[in-house]
C-alpha cells in the first residue's frame, strides 16, 4: 500500500506526507509530528482500538480528527450491499477450501464485540460522522479471484499449496453461473 500511495502522490500536494510502516502498538516509537488528520483503511478492527485512539489523542491537533475508510465489503458481510450468485459461489468455495471459520493470520477471526462507532463514541474522537459513498464496479472472474486472494481470510498464505486448486475451482464455479454468450461480469458496491 505504501508503494502504491507513493506512486500516486501528486508532486504539488500542499503539506507533507510521511509514510510510516509500524504496528499500531508501536506508533509511539515512530516520533510522529502533530497530525491534522489520521486515516486508517480497513484495519481498525485489527488494533487495540481504545489504546490507538488514546495515543492519537496525544498527536492529533485540536480541531483535527481521524477517518476510518473501507473498500469492498467481505463475502462474509451479509449487510454491506453484496448480493448475487457470484457471492454465494465465492463464499462456498472459500469455505470448502479453508473451513467454516473465517481465517485471519495464523488463527481465526472474531468480530469485535463493540462497533467502531461505540469505540469512537467513548474516546476523544466521540463526535462521529458516518458517510457512505457507494459506487458499483464490475467484476470479472479474475477480479473476484484477485479480490479474495487480497484478503486475510483467503490469502495465498492461508491457501498454501492449495492455491492453484483454489484458483481453478473458483474460476470453474464462477464461469458455470455466467449465462451462455455473456461475459462474466458481476457488480459489487465499494
Amino acid at each position: 500500500m505504501i508503494a502504491e500511495g507513493s506512486t500516486l502522490l501528486p508532486p504539488d500536494l500542499p503539506g507533507q506526507v510521511r509514510w510510516v510502516t509500524a504496528r499500531s502498538e508501536d506508533l509511539r516509537a515512530t516520533d510522529l509530528p502533530p497530525l491534522r488528520l489520521c486515516t486508517m483503511g480497513a484495519s481498525f478492527h485489527w488494533m487495540d482500538r481504545d489504546a490507538v485512539l488514546a495515543f492519537l489523542d496525544t498527536v492529533v491537533e485540536p480541531g483535527g480528527g481521524i477517518a476510518l475508510l473501507s473498500g469492498s465489503a467481505s463475502i462474509f458481510s451479509r449487510s454491506d450491499g453484496l448480493e448475487g450468485a457470484w457471492l454465494e459461489v465465492t463464499r462456498e468455495v472459500v469455505t470448502e477450501f479453508l473451513g467454516p471459520r473465517r481465517r485471519a493470520g495464523s488463527g481465526t477471526y472474531s468480530h469485535p464485540k463493540r462497533s467502531h462507532e461505540q469505540v469512537l463514541a467513548s474516546s476523544a474522537f466521540g463526535a462521529v460522522e458516518a458517510h457512505r459513498f457507494t459506487t458499483t464496479r464490475p467484476l470479472s472472474v479474475d477480479a473476484v479471484i484477485g479480490q479474495q486472494l487480497s484478503t486475510s481470510y483467503a490469502s495465498p498464505t492461508q491457501l498454501g499449496d492449495r492455491l492453484p486448486d483454489f484458483r481453478r475451482e473458483l474460476a470453474r464455479r464462477l464461469e458455470a453461473i455466467v449465462p451462455p454468450g455473456a461475459s462474466p461480469r458481476w457488480s459489487t458496491p465499494t
